[in-house]
């Protein structure tokens, strides 16, 4: 009889635990630099063994849904090593994470005749159209967030949640799953608010304008490449190349892109659209700094994972000037 209650308490007890553990949880936290305690903003974060992930703000914060526990959160972010974070029914609910500074001890590179970057570049455009191959499709959940502001108040803020399907043959195409915006914005706005460019592919639409991607097969004939420096990321070391269009009549970008050694891939880029891009009536001006960042998630294939875009807007007609109009977008991919 004894024997039997104290069974009945060992199942209920181990129920009780599997039911524990199958419950999901939501985590918020901030990742900030070890040594400075400076919040690192755009820090990837995602859950192990899934394509769940999410990025952390311009404060380091972020906020990460768990279907199911125990779990484990990698946070990455380049210049810095990886760190490992087991999520458990006893974690607490917000977790500061310090991450250390890699240092790159290598010797400077001494370039004479071709720059290396171009090397680089070659292999990274030869690997992709590899992997790009075998990339039949792609969908995923998004998250975008734009703000609009002038020189004194914010003027709207429009958020979005949204299923990205990429197709092979096809192309992308984006559907809204939900939206709110503030009450002075139209619903007609929200056609600002779409849109997550990946700037891995041949060619990039921006602003209704197509320019050359730095991964176009005929890059090297557009942009001219120059090394920058290196960093490391855990055992790799992360390549940073400024980016120039040979001719300011093409449509390409200028910045910079970063490239991990070992796969030959991008994992960041930090651009912004030379002078052929078209600017609607009756826009005068549009200044805009684009940055994306890439993940593997233990694949061979190389997708994006946010998309951060900064711009100001010059608009105006004769006789008449309006104020300089400051916007902020922040997408990413929440699920995938």
């Amino acid at each position: 009889m004894r024997r039997d209650c104290l069974l009945v308490q060992l199942l209920l007890t181990v129920l009780a635990m599997a039911g524990s553990s199958a419950q999901g949880t939501r985590i918020r936290g901030v990742v900030r630099d070890r040594q400075t305690g400076e919040p690192l903003p755009l820090a990837n974060i995602w859950l192990e063994g899934t394509y769940r992930g999410t990025t952390s703000n311009a404060q380091g914060e972020f906020t990460l849904e768990i279907p199911s526990l125990p779990a484990t959160v990698r946070v990455r972010y380049i210049g810095y090593h990886s760190q490992q974070i087991p999520i458990t029914a006893t974690s607490p609910e917000v977790v500061e994470i310090l991450l250390q500074p890699a240092v790159v001890e290598l010797p400077p590179v001494v370039v004479t005749g071709e720059d290396p970057a171009v090397a680089i570049m070659r292999e990274v455009v030869k690997r992709k159209q590899q992997w790009r191959a075998k990339l039949q499709t792609f969908a995923a959940e998004a998250y975008s967030r734009l703000s609009v502001a002038n020189d004194t108040a914010m003027v709207m803020i429009l958020e979005s949640t949204s299923c990205l399907f990429w197709d092979g043959k096809r192309g992308s195409r984006e559907v809204i799953t939900s939206r709110t915006q503030t009450a002075n914005v139209p619903k007609e706005a929200m056609i600002f608010a779409l849109g997550f460019p990946n700037f891995y592919d041949d060619d990039v639409d921006l602003g209704g304008s197509k320019f050359i991607g730095v991964t176009n097969p005929e890059a090297l004939e557009h942009y001219e490449f120059a090394l920058l420096g290196r960093r490391r990321m855990d055992q790799g070391i992360v390549y940073d190349i400024a980016v120039r269009p040979k001719s300011k009549l093409q449509p390409c970008f200028a910045g910079t892109v970063s490239v991990l050694d070992s796969a030959y891939a991008l994992v960041a880029v930090d651009l912004q659209p030379g002078g052929a891009l078209q600017l609607p009536f009756p826009v005068q001006e549009w200044r805009m700094r684009l940055r994306q960042q890439f993940h593997s998630f233990g694949q061979e294939f190389w997708l994006p994972v946010d998309m951060q875009e900064q711009g100001e807007v010059l608009v105006g007609v004769p006789g008449l000037q309006f104020p300089t109009m400051k916007y902020d977008r922040l997408a990413r991919l929440i699920d995938c």
